[in-house]
């Protein structure tokens, strides 16, 4: 017994001590119902504004989406296979040559630009995905994969080369409209650069508006290892499988 219960069992021998102890040990809970209240009540309360809770929100968001950027980037480089897509010109082969410039790229842009078809073009890289995964430690696929449906068929090739249970970090680029002008620009310049004599042309921006609407977010359920999102999410863009998201 230590020495604080030695002392309680001696004061507990006193009658007077003992009453009082016994009178507070039943004394009813106070009711604390009236000290609680809404949050909105609350803000009320302090005088707190909803566009100063909004400014807080949007500030609070922030925080979160560099937290998340951050840890993308600790995993980047990692990956066995890494899988990078997005809209078109969205900064995808930026981020590729930044953060995994030791990973071999299959990059379905090279097969569109020789004249491919559409599914010509996805079967010439499901092909191209398996073989660079039997001949190099690391792979990382830069695609568009604007669906989720178009997506199984390359997590489907990197598991009947490596097996079931192999990794698949998913990085997708979503940038807002502003930005994506921007990385339109950026990455015509470094496609002509490295492509002499290349026709494209920039995208209009109701273009560019269009592919952030279309495409789907993607999550772990699709068959994903991880899912890091490169860019901060547009306001109001539904994860994919939310009942808004098509």
């Amino acid at each position: 017994m230590g020495d604080f219960h030695r002392h309680l069992e001696r004061c507990l021998q006193d009658s007077a001590f003992k009453a009082e102890w016994d009178a507070q040990a039943v004394e009813p809970e106070k009711d604390r119902s009236e000290a609680l209240t809404t949050v909105d009540e609350y803000l009320r309360k302090r005088g707190i504004t909803d566009e100063q809770m909004a400014d807080a929100r949007k500030e609070n968001q922030a925080y979160i989406d560099a937290y998340n950027l951050r840890q993308a980037r600790k995993a980047t480089g990692d990956e066995r296979v890494a899988f990078v897509f997005g809209p078109p010109c969205s900064g995808k082969l930026t981020f590729v040559k930044k953060h995994f410039p030791h990973h071999f790229l299959v990059d379905i842009h090279e097969f569109q630009m020789q004249g491919m078809g559409v599914w010509e073009s996805r079967c010439a890289t499901e092909d191209a995905l398996k073989e660079a995964l039997r001949n190099h430690d690391k792979v990382v696929m830069k695609h568009t994969l604007m669906k989720a449906k178009r997506r199984p068929m390359y997590i489907d090739a990197v598991r009947s080369v490596l097996g079931d249970s192999v990794s698949i970090a998913a990085y997708y680029s979503l940038p807002d409209l502003e930005t994506y002008v921007r990385y339109d620009k950026l990455d015509l310049a470094d496609w002509q650069a490295s492509h002499p004599g290349s026709q494209e042309e920039l995208h209009s921006r109701a273009q560019l508006e269009s592919y952030l609407f279309e495409f789907e977010v993607p999550n772990e359920d699709e068959g994903f290892s991880n899912v890091f999102h490169i860019q901060s999410l547009p306001d109001g863009k539904p994860s994919f499988g939310s009942k808004d998201a098509f």
